[in-house]
């Protein structure tokens, strides 16, 4: 077995195991270990509970869609090319009965899982959701959206929650020289105005659509051994809009940009996993994330307090390369 010299970013994240009490496994070894933490930042919620207001309508819903596109239709506003609404996607919840079947959904690149329900009304984020009809020791429902045609695993318990149109999926009728991405904020517009989704219309112009933005900003922790911050490399940083989700691993210096575009607010988060690393709160919890902010625009978020970090040898243990 080779030893490999550790890059940065591991100080930073043998760190965060020591701080925060979650388990990190490698996956060479299929082996988890579970060290103490304990970290605070500027941007965290501190609450350990969460707090639901009544769920949102779906306005992605087919019959939701279909709704919207008759609505404009018979106010006179169509596309410059015809489209058809139908389903392009199934909104699934996942039932893991075990975290070995976990591990599998988390391994599938396809996946972008919640442990939300994707309409959950967040009135206050906590540290941990774990639904309540379900016991500590079975990992916590999984929320999602796969795209109609999708192989399910059928080793995996699971249902099919609603029938989906995702516009800015369809690349049929929506792709970028489609000539119908103006007709398609009309769409989404009308959508969540029916549902009551409000805080995600916009005022929109031609002007709007050319000032788009791409997801982005800068992820850093403190480091005491040098006493300065230092980007939170290899970590996947994600800006969620509803079933839509981006994602960007933030670079050595912390900086990163998705490559897609949103014209609404997204909701970004952290979430402490690669292909070389995850992190749990625990030895038998989902992956452990930071929720950030709903907002246009970039996100930067500091980590303020890292007040320790692990011996180089665990450390040279953590990335050893065969």
């Amino acid at each position: 077995m080779k030893k490999k010299f550790a890059p940065h970013w591991a100080y930073y994240l043998l760190a965060i195991l020591f701080f925060f009490n979650y388990s990190c496994k490698k996956i060479e070894k299929e082996e988890e270990k579970q060290i103490p933490l304990n970290i605070s930042s500027s941007n965290q919620i501190e609450s350990e509970d969460y707090v639901f207001g009544e769920p949102k309508q779906n306005p992605y819903k087919v019959g939701n869609m279909q709704n919207a596109y008759s609505s404009l239709s018979s106010g006179g506003i169509l596309p410059p090319t015809s489209i058809t609404i139908r389903p392009t996607h199934y909104y699934v919840k996942f039932k893991p009965a075990n975290f070995d079947q976990y591990e599998k959904l988390c391994e599938d690149s396809i996946l972008d899982l919640s442990d939300l329900p994707i309409e959950a009304n967040v009135l206050q984020y906590g540290e941990e959701y774990h639904d309540p009809s379900l016991p500590d020791s079975v990992p916590t429902f999984q929320y999602t959206a796969v795209p109609v045609g999708y192989s399910f695993n059928d080793t995996i318990p699971y249902e099919i929650l609603d029938n989906l149109y995702l516009p800015e999926s369809d690349s049929l009728y929506f792709s970028e020289n489609s000539g119908n991405q103006h007709y398609l904020e009309k769409l989404l517009d009308q959508a969540y105005i029916q549902t009551g989704n409000f805080e995600d219309t916009i005022k929109y112009d031609n002007e709007d659509y050319q000032r788009r933005y791409y997801p982005g900003g800068r992820i850093q922790v403190f480091d005491t051994r040098l006493n300065s911050f230092i980007g939170m490399e290899g970590v996947d940083v994600h800006a969620r809009r509803w079933f839509i989700v981006y994602h960007a691993q933030p670079d050595y210096n912390g900086y990163y940009r998705m490559k897609h575009r949103f014209n609404r607010p997204c909701n970004y988060s952290i979430v402490f996993h690669n292909i070389f690393f995850v992190i749990r709160r625990h030895l038998i919890a989902t992956t452990y994330h930071i929720n950030g902010p709903k907002k246009t625009g970039d996100w930067n978020y500091n980590s303020q307090t890292v007040t320790s970090v692990l011996p180089v040898m665990f450390l040279e243990e953590l990335i050893d390369t065969r």
